[in-house]
């Protein structure tokens, strides 16, 4: 979202934010009206059993009519997006669209994302994220059936899902609200009937319900299905809080719901939740705040002056420092001219340092930002931000710090009050005395975590439930335990060395080239290691990770000079990087990722689809981001948002003409299959089951690749199929059930055997190895008795040999002995 977004969400979010105010009203302690609940249902219970045969003449008979459909419909999806428009002088001055989708399967399977953030309900467990707190998943036991409630059950996840410039979902209140019509017309005059529309070849009613405060919305409803088909929104009050900064001609804020459908059968993919390693699960969710630093070593940080000098902590060390966080992008004019006046009054302390951090991003030249604080005649001297860290919080401008000469944080504060000069100055005064003013607004932010905390209890505790008195225990993700070490019952496994310089490896992939065979490994999610084939290393290699970033997995692919690049990413993060053959990076996609963050990558991968010698990097969402084809130096080629939360990718072909094609499993019950343009080819659905994981090889080496798929399950139970692009399922193979403690590469194409050119090599969650045929004959099967954490076969001396990575050791092992025929 753009930076003003957030100062426009409390007064923009008022018309649809209106329709929760009989839920969050209520658990916030606000009163709400409450009209009588059971003539209420009775009366959508009625418009429910049948259609109208005329057309509606009356703007409530037609509400009634639509919350009827969607309390009677046993399913209901859409892909929605709102737009944000602003012009002047016949030109955009601002354009922003922000992306809806909900799926719903009654009584309990839920899938909502809106703005920053995403619930997401498999019938048996509760997740929730928030795009800025990548550390913290939400889970919880799934209702027996959902209800308003079990969507806006956490503080945090409500204002990210509500609190933006468009306001929150109507769908959500429509199907799961016990009193929709209250939530719609509540403090607005009698809802008007204004002349039909059509959108997208749909007839359409449109329903204007006016309110004194924030305007009029007018809902498009289908005259035939009573869908919700668009929502424009009162927009003159974000129009008069624009104009602030220049004058708008005109404005708009419309919400489209083009793919909403009812009654539709839903693809279990689309209640899935990967749940990424590096977060950890919490029963509410806290939002980075700048009480966290309170009482505190300050975080490292590495601030610039206009000259390169480096200002750290270290180099405050004896001083009370006074740090002013603060953006072009956001008005920090009050912060600055009264940061500028303390300054004037202390700069010849030789106790105290101030400084007027930047953290606008280092595309922003510093000649503009001396210009910007010149103009407000502010002196205060001036740092940037290079590496954009903000403290670690991404603390919003202006943000004002003070350390202690000790490196304590004492006081932190964003935001500006009138008190703020003559409150700030008391509070340096006594720092420089020794003293700690942390006291106070410590105290402030553990009541905002009790907040937090008994809004949690409160959501949890069935509705006639007294609360409880304690806070909920910490929910846990599912594990599975390690099995014992038991020995291939037909392959005979020899040691030949084992790598321990390697830390934490992790996925691996042999490369080869004119030194041999080696082995690639990501190595403590961070960075990139070689190993020969003898065990010893050979060079690591850095990546350009910010320090929130991780990597995991790694592809690979050969264009048709000869030249090789590998890519290397981690499900859900925000970017993939890309390197040359000579470990040069050419590329980090998306580049502006980190500053414009997306709902998560999913999968990547390298190839050349139109034979003529040139790869493409394909890289896939969650979401409704979908899938998008990228030039291996970082410029997108093409985009296709046809289809959401788009899993997993596999390459196709070549046909006769030496073509290939994308395979995109996703929300559907279909694999799309995409050409080098990105344009849809066809669906091909695999035996009524949706696919979360897919992986092609050729396997039986006639240079036709294979295909081997994971279906959509429920969380932590685990099988694995094959089958052809005809939509045949061709074999089945039941794996332990349970969530590996590390991601590792699900399905991974090998050659252990002599007879065959390979098969498909299957990690389980409890540090089992299955071995399967290209058929899917299981060949062997045992556990390793540690958890696993990357794998990959390869020729030594003309052996096949499996190379296994766990926790301590990356060790390989020669297969001797052929498997039973």
């Amino acid at each position: 979202m753009p930076c003003f977004s957030r100062s426009l969400s409390l007064s923009a979010s008022l018309s649809l934010g209106l329709m929760l105010a009989l839920f969050v009203g209520c658990q916030r302690g606000e009163p709400a009206k409450k009209p009588d609940a059971d003539s209420s249902k009775q009366a959508v219970d009625a418009k429910a059993e049948s259609q109208p045969t005329a057309k509606l003449t009356n703007a409530r008979q037609v509400l009634e009519h639509m919350i009827a459909a969607y309390r009677k419909a046993s399913t209901y999806q859409d892909q929605g997006t709102i737009r944000l428009l602003a012009e002047a002088d016949g030109r955009k001055v601002r354009d922003i669209t922000a992306s809806f989708s909900m799926v719903i399967e009654r009584p309990n399977k839920v899938r909502v994302e809106a703005y920053s953030g995403r619930l997401v309900s498999d019938g048996k467990r509760v997740f929730a994220a928030v795009e800025g707190l990548p550390g913290q998943v939400l889970l919880t036991d799934a209702p027996k059936s959902l209800t308003l409630r079990s969507v806006y059950r956490d503080l945090v996840l409500t204002d990210a899902m509500t609190q933006e410039f468009g306001g929150a979902m109507p769908q959500v209140m429509l199907m799961l609200g016990e009193q929709p019509m209250a939530a719609l017309t509540q403090g607005g005059a009698e809802p008007i009937l204004a002349e039909s529309g059509e959108i997208n070849g749909h007839e359409c009613y449109r329903v204007k319900i006016s309110r004194e405060i924030v305007g009029t919305t007018t809902f498009w409803i289908d005259a035939k299905t009573f869908l919700l088909r668009r929502v424009v929104l009162p927009a003159d009050e974000l129009r008069q809080m624009l104009s602030q900064e220049q004058p708008i001609d005109s404005m708009s804020v419309i919400a489209d719901f083009p793919g909403a459908a009812f009654n539709e059968k839903i693809s279990p993919t689309a209640f899935l939740f990967e749940v990424p390693k590096v977060a950890v699960a919490v029963s509410y969710l806290i939002p980075p705040h700048v009480g966290q630093l309170l009482k505190a070593k300050t975080p490292p940080f590495r601030f610039q002056t206009l000259d390169g000098k480096p200002v750290t902590p270290e180099t405050l060390a004896g001083k009370t420092a006074v740090l002013l966080f603060w953006s072009i992008q956001f008005n920090c004019k009050p912060s600055l001219q009264e940061i500028e006046r303390i300054y004037q009054q202390c700069k010849s302390n030789p106790k105290v340092a101030f400084y007027a951090v930047c953290v606008d991003p280092p595309e922003l030249k510093n000649a503009d930002a001396v210009r910007a604080i010149e103009d407000l005649k502010v002196h205060v001297p001036l740092l940037r931000d290079p590496d954009q860290t903000h403290l670690g919080l991404k603390v919003q401008p202006p943000t004002v710090l003070i350390i202690s000469d000790k490196g304590i944080v004492q006081h932190c504060e964003s935001g500006f009050a009138p008190t703020f000069g003559k409150t700030l100055v008391k509070k340096i005064e006594k720092v420089i005395a020794g003293e700690d003013v942390y006291h106070d607004a410590l105290k402030q932010y553990q009541q905002i975590l009790d907040r937090l905390g008994d809004y949690a209890k409160l959501a949890d505790q069935p509705e006639n439930a007294p609360a409880a008195d304690k806070r909920d225990a910490e929910v846990k993700l599912p594990e599975t335990k390690t099995a014992p070490k038991t020995e291939p019952a037909h392959l005979k496994l020899t040691s030949l060395w084992k790598c321990t310089e390697i830390k934490s490896p992790g996925n691996m992939l042999v490369l080869t080239g004119a030194g041999g065979p080696r082995l690639l490994v990501v190595e403590n999610w961070k960075s990139l290691a070689e190993v020969g084939l003898d065990g010893k290393l050979l060079a690591r290699h850095s990546l350009n990770v910010a320090p929130d970033e991780y990597v995991g997995c790694l592809r690979t692919a050969t264009d048709g000079a000869g030249h090789r690049y590998v890519a290397t990413f981690l499900m859900l993060q925000q970017r993939c990087h890309l390197l040359d053959e000579n470990w040069k990076a050419v590329a980090d996609y998306p580049q502006d990722a980190l500053q414009n963050p997306h709902s998560g990558m999913t999968d990547v991968q390298l190839g050349d689809l139109d034979g003529r010698g040139r790869l493409t990097l394909f890289v896939s969402y969650a979401g409704l981001v979908g899938v998008q084809g990228v030039t291996l130096d970082g410029r997108r080629l093409w985009s296709n948002r046809t289809i959401a939360n788009v899993s997993s990718l596999a390459i196709a072909g070549p046909n006769t003409e030496g073509h290939r094609a994308l395979l995109c499993a996703n929300a559907s019950q279909s694999l799309r299959t995409l050409d080098a343009q990105g344009k849809t080819l066809l669906d091909v659905p695999v035996a009524d089951l949706a696919l979360r994981r897919i992986a092609a090889a050729d396997l039986r080496g006639d240079g036709q690749p294979l295909f081997c798929g994971l279906p959509a399950t429920a969380v932590g139970e685990n099988l694995a199929i094959g089958f052809s692009l005809r939509g045949e399922q061709l074999w089945k193979h039941q794996l332990p059930d349970g969530v590996p403690p590390r991601p590792i590469e699900p399905i991974i194409a090998g050659r252990v055997t002599q007879h065959a050119p390979g098969q498909w090599l299957l990690p389980g969650p409890d540090g089992s190895i299955h071995i399967l045929a290209a058929d899917g004959t299981l060949l062997d099967k045992f556990n390793y008795g540690e958890p696993l954490q990357g794998m990959t076969t390869v020729d030594i001396d003309g052996r096949p040999t499996l190379v296994v990575a766990t926790e301590k050791a990356i060790e390989a092992w020669r297969v001797d002995a052929e498997p039973r025929k």
